[in-house]
């Protein structure tokens, strides 16, 4: 194989395929593309730079644009996780620019140097100068417009993750191809070793791609996780705030109906306000406790508990004997944690009868320089089968009508463990305990008598 051989199955073809990815980052403006997904630019590079050959050594001439468009779709639409039609746009938008200003070339070259076209690509070495030439204008045209930011169409660009099915139409195209060129590819043994060798690297580059979506997904699901996670944040702070709105609302009333009586000062009216008060008081001690845990924001999130529990008649029981300030968790993943086994452990008692005292307890302590969590409840214990099995991504025991409650334990787990904790669980008829060992931090964090925050190292 000569150089230009080498230019017009190699080079040239790995010129149109970066072609392909600069006009889809112009299309679609995604103008940082190459830089955020390099290794998914060398294997679509790869990928088509070894199709290109392969159906050009063995497929007749008049299927090749066909057949490199339908495989220029669907390999786009993996590569850069966007929608067929999208990548169906852009395929065909580049492939009619690469006609035009080929044709464009030829014609402008034999109007100039007065030759025929067909001169031009009998020689070889003429067509390969040709070649490059136009190569080269077809890319410094594309990298102009990238560099000027010109944005050719609106509309294209917004978020649209491409599905699965882009994947599975590769592997059947793919097949399809291989059934197909059997014929042209048995006709002498050097054929068969450079066919062979062929399906070898397209399936390695198959199964690389596949690897590659796969891990795409999985943080995908991983950020959906945690913005539901963070969702749920939101809907407890959005329930303390009304919350707080609808006790603003009654002490106006109390206040009011307090007023009214001193204004009547009719008979024992001491008598009557102090036992209104007194009633008054009772109601909010009863439905609604107020907790110094050591952070602001989780004493705002178990309020919000309290009440939910004097809604369902369960006894909530809180001991933070050491404050959370003793550990270096961000509120965001304390909330999560904390919010999340509580709803599980109320939803646990509420599966007892009602004539059963329902009681969830939290409570913190400090053991051998760890700092401990501990979230129980006396529901029905947790079947030994299931324990290993509660931490997995996807196993829940919880119906479909709970299906929006709570957040799974494996994202709590993987919070935890992000934090460099353990979480262990303990389950028997009398209780069902969630306990969370995590490291001290070498800094306490403290409120001095203004609220001025205070930063301590630990003891």
């Amino acid at each position: 194989m000569n150089i230009y051989e080498i230019c017009n199955q190699i080079a040239f073809p790995a010129i149109e395929a970066f072609c392909i990815l600069l006009s889809y980052m112009i299309l679609m403006n995604k103008q940082n593309f190459l830089k955020e997904s390099k290794i998914k630019v060398y294997i679509f590079i790869l990928f088509y730079v070894t199709f290109t050959y392969w159906i050009s050594t063995y497929l007749p001439g008049g299927l090749h644009t066909t057949i490199v468009t339908g495989f220029i779709i669907i390999t786009l639409s993996i590569v850069t996780s966007s929608t067929l039609l999208k990548s169906a746009i852009v395929a065909l938008l580049v492939i009619i620019y690469l006609m035009i200003t080929e044709g464009l070339s030829f014609l402008i070259t034999s109007v100039l140097l007065h030759i025929e076209v067909s001169d031009l690509l009998n020689y070889e070495d003429t067509r390969f100068y040709f070649s490059l030439a136009v190569k080269t204008f077809q890319i410094m045209i594309i990298l102009f417009i990238l560099k000027k930011k010109i944005r050719v169409f609106s509309g294209l660009g917004d978020d649209d993750q491409g599905s699965g099915i882009s994947y599975i139409l590769l592997a059947i195209f793919l097949v399809g191809m291989v059934v197909f060129n059997i014929h042209y590819a048995t006709s002498s043994t050097a054929s068969i070793i450079l066919y062979e060798a062929l399906i070898i690297l397209i399936f390695l580059i198959f199964i690389g791609i596949g690897v590659l979506v796969y891990k795409e997904k999985e943080e995908l699901w991983k950020i959906q996780q945690q913005y539901k996670l963070q969702a749920e944040y939101v809907k407890n702070i959005e329930t303390l705030l009304n919350i707080i709105r609808r006790e603003k609302h009654d002490f106006s009333n109390h206040i009011n109906t307090v007023y009214a009586l001193c204004l009547i000062n009719s008979e024992n009216t001491v008598e009557k306000i102090k036992k209104y008060l007194d009633k008054l008081v009772h109601n909010i001690k009863s439905s609604y406790r107020y907790y110094n845990t050591g952070n602001d924001y989780v004493d705002g999130l178990l309020t919000v508990k309290s009440n939910t529990a004097f809604s369902h008649d369960i006894h909530l029981d809180v001991d933070f004997e050491e404050p959370l300030n003793r550990i270096s968790l961000n509120e965001y993943d304390l909330i999560s944690i904390i919010g999340n086994i509580v709803d599980n452990a109320f939803d646990a008692v509420l599966s007892i009868p009602d004539n059963e005292q329902k009681i969830v307890s939290i409570c913190t302590y400090i053991e051998e320089d760890d700092y401990y969590l501990s979230i129980a409840n006396n529901g029905p214990p947790i079947p030994p089968e299931n324990i290993d099995k509660i931490f997995e991504n996807g196993f829940s025991t919880k119906g479909r009508d709970k299906e929006e409650h709570g957040l799974g334990l494996f994202i709590i787990k993987e919070l935890v463990n992000k934090h460099h904790g353990e979480i262990i669980v303990n389950s028997s008829d009398l209780e069902t305990e969630f306990l969370i060992k995590l490291p001290l931090s070498k800094v306490k964090v403290e409120k001095d008598s203004s609220g001025n925050l205070q930063y301590n190292m630990a003891h």
